[in-house]
């Protein structure tokens, strides 16, 4: 259902509340397997927005966390968009991250 507004089209109000609910289990089951980032004895495996998850991890084989997100999606029947999956490194050499051959997978896609 989308409707007209002064501004545009709008969804239903309800359409990140609901999101939320649904992809709680997943958040928790990151948040049980203790990757990501610890602070000051907190630990924070991912944000979300929308219906966008970002994935935080402190070196490349905490990022098994991705392979939690595929099983969940598959248990859950969902997919995720292969448009909007990245890897972003944060505090790593040019010589040393051209140098390394990593190579991370969402199921069966690719992720850059």
């Amino acid at each position: 259902m989308v409707r007209n507004t002064e501004r545009g089209q709008t969804g239903p109000v309800f359409e990140c509340v609901f999101y939320v609910v649904y992809i709680t289990s997943l958040i928790e089951k990151l948040d049980v397997n203790r990757n990501g980032l610890n602070i000051n004895g907190s630990s924070f495996s991912c944000t979300t927005v929308a219906d966008d998850m970002m994935l935080f991890s402190l070196s490349p084989h905490e990022l098994s966390m991705i392979d939690i997100c595929n099983k969940n999606a598959t248990e859950d029947r969902y997919h995720y968009n292969a448009a909007k999956r990245n890897v972003i490194v944060f505090n790593e050499s040019k010589t040393k991250f051209n140098s390394s051959n990593r190579i991370w997978n969402l199921g069966e896609l690719n992720i850059e």
